[in-house]
């Protein structure tokens, strides 16, 4: 396989441009991992069961997205495996008289002990010296992009990815140590006095001071930086860059402030305000006609405002008022539940449906129990929970299939997953099929349901120290699971990679990849019908389209993708020819996406093949 320099970078180039996709990209869990005084267990999607990891002591498990990975941490040290419990490099041994903290991180492996934090990838392999801590007491640490802060009582410390010290450091100057605040390139320190911001290497950015005497609250959100304290809420320009706006306190308490998207929610003893990201105001405060601090619920472009006596319905982009007031009909304040499409607002005797701008869908659901309804929204289904049965309609409150009865409904007994509704109760665990209503299998009848878990297309139901995993036709998979006590349930997920073919070749042209896009994974670019003994254009974009190309003279032949590189692929005899690459195993690569397609002679093209790169 050729892997010049130029043909290697030519198509990560793309990759790179596009960044890592993770917040529109799920990841996929297949494996379980169960954790209990015996150890620690690794059950497949499939039912297989990977031989029992024996722990001393109590075991703690990390989970990675990268690889996947399970990190066990026991009185003998930390321990790495993959999703089929093989165990990945060697133990690295404990220091101190407990076991060692795995700090969340994304592509690194933080372990902090009594005296120290050390640096690992998730091969086990250690990068840079242990960082000994400077307080008395255990240092923690976390990660701010490719850089990795180090808490310690007196001090914030900041080191690369690899260890390196960047030589920013920040005393605190309270009598307490600093919370940290991460989000993208900023970072946040705070303690009794100020709030120090930073870019994600340590270099300070500005120093927003204390006006109260409690500690300041800071929200980090794309750039903005909003930080309360017992006065009043600063929100800053993108970047923590002043001058502020000021948004004064209007009630005796501190404000509590919510951020959407582009909106900031501002709310006080006696009114709510909306603002934007540049600090400017969103139309009029919403004055609170109650006793008691309103709550908000925000829904796609909207918000919602609810107070002792109603709930009305509000522009989120200007303030203005769409819908309501919608008065309560019993005497606890009202819930609401809210997505793009509808509202649906509980009393303490009947659930509404509303549309989104508060017109009234249906009739009132009236409550059958003995206690207020709960409601749950889940695509297009509304699901009713009364204390004796659960209720399932559409988005018009119509109802779907019959009254489900209950007894004595389990803490956390209704959870629903795709189109799969289940119920613990003291009748059995139950799944229903959302789409009918209708159930789903034979009822389940355990000792002692403590909770239902759904990896992928699976059910997980953990019964007392008994594990069995369903399909979600109600089929249990696979054998029962027994472990030494009640285990702690979670998953091992990956990002996906995946290559998808999109649009039509014209004048003979195809294209098509292989391999599978993962971190450190070879892969091939072919194209088939090209000019014989000849080149091929391989195209790589970061966006994807359509254009019709009758307006060059190529009618019939679309264009799927931006030109960001043009790479030249030779071909063979038979006008085969393929650009192979091995892809980094950079993490921030995971769930970048580009597309490729061919150029032939002339206009001739293929169709697209989009790439999304996995773990």
């Amino acid at each position: 396989m050729i892997h010049t320099p130029f043909l290697r970078s030519s198509v990560l180039f793309a990759l790179a441009t596009c960044g890592a996709g993770l917040g529109a990209q799920s990841p996929t869990c297949r494996t379980i991992t169960l954790a209990h005084g015996g150890g620690v267990d690794l059950l497949q999607a499939n039912g297989t069961l990977s031989p029992r990891i024996a722990t001393r002591g109590s075991a703690s498990v990390a989970q990675f997205t990268l690889g996947p990975r399970a990190v066990v941490s026991d009185l003998d040290g930390t321990r790495i495996f993959d999703a089929n419990g093989a165990q990945i490099g060697a133990v690295i041994p404990r220091v101190g008289g407990s076991a060692q903290q795995v700090f969340p991180a994304f592509h690194r492996l933080l372990l902090g002990s009594a005296d120290r934090v050390q640096i690992f990838d998730l091969s086990g392999k250690p990068l840079g010296s242990p960082i000994l801590r400077t307080g008395s007491v255990a240092p923690w640490a976390t990660m701010a992009g490719a850089f990795v802060v180090v808490v310690d009582e007196d001090r914030v410390r900041f080191y690369t990815e690899d260890g390196a010290f960047t030589g920013r450091s920040h005393l605190r100057s309270g009598a307490y140590r600093q919370t940290v605040t991460v989000d993208g390139g900023l970072v946040a320190l705070t303690d009794d006095n100020q709030c120090v911001l930073c870019s994600n290497d340590g270099t300070p950015i500005r120093t927003v001071k204390n006006g109260g005497a409690a500690r300041q609250r800071v929200v980090l959100k794309d750039g903005t930086v909003i930080v309360t304290d017992d006065r009043d809420t600063r929100i800053s320009k993108p970047g923590g860059f002043g001058p502020d706006s000021i948004v004064p306190k209007s009630g005796t308490n501190r404000q509590q402030v919510i951020v959407s998207d582009d909106a900031i929610i501002i709310i006080d003893d006696d009114q709510v305000r909306i603002f934007g990201k540049d600090g400017l105001p969103r139309g009029a405060p919403i004055k609170n006609t109650g006793k008691n601090r309103q709550t908000v619920t925000v829904a796609g472009d909207r918000v919602i405002v609810t107070d002792d006596n109603r709930t009305e319905i509000f522009d989120k982009k200007t303030g203005g008022i769409i819908g309501g007031p919608i008065p309560k009909t019993g005497v606890d304040r009202q819930r609401v539940v809210a997505d793009d499409t509808r509202i649906v607002v509980i009393d303490q005797d009947r659930v509404r449906i509303f549309d989104r701008t508060g017109y009234p869908i249906g009739t009132p659901i009236l409550r059958t129990g003995n206690e207020t309804q709960d409601v749950q929204l889940h695509r297009d289904r509304i699901v009713v929970v009364d204390s004796d049965r659960v209720r399932v309609f559409d988005r018009d409150g119509l109802p779907i299939g019959q009254p489900i009865p209950l007894k004595n409904l389990a803490p956390s007994g209704v959870q629903i997953d795709g189109d799969t509704l289940g119920i613990t109760d003291e009748n059995g665990i139950r799944f229903f099929d959302l789409r009918t209503g209708g159930q789903v299998g034979s009822t389940l009848h355990v000792a002692s349901p403590q909770h239902l878990v759904f990896p992928t297309d699976r059910i997980l139901v953990v019964d007392g120290s008994k594990v069995m995993l369903f399909d979600r036709a109600g089929a249990q998979v696979g054998s029962t699971v027994v472990t030494a006590g009640d285990p702690e349930v979670g998953l091992l997920c990956a990002f996906e990679g995946a290559f998808t073919k999109f649009g039509v070749g014209c004048r003979g042209l195809s294209h098509l990849a292989v391999g599978t896009p993962a971190l450190g994974a070879d892969i091939a670019y072919q194209v088939f019908g090209a000019p014989r003994n000849s080149m091929a254009t391989l195209i790589v974009g970061v966006t994807p389209r359509s254009l019709e190309l009758g307006f060059l003279g190529a009618p019939g032949c679309f264009s799927y993708t931006d030109f960001a590189v043009l790479v030249g692929v030779p071909t063979d005899t038979e006008g085969f020819g393929q650009l192979p690459v091995r892809l980094p195993t950079d993490p921030r690569l995971v769930g970048a996406t580009a597309f490729t397609q061919f150029l032939g002679d002339g206009l001739r093209v293929s169709n697209g093949v989009e790439t999304r790169v996995g773990s």
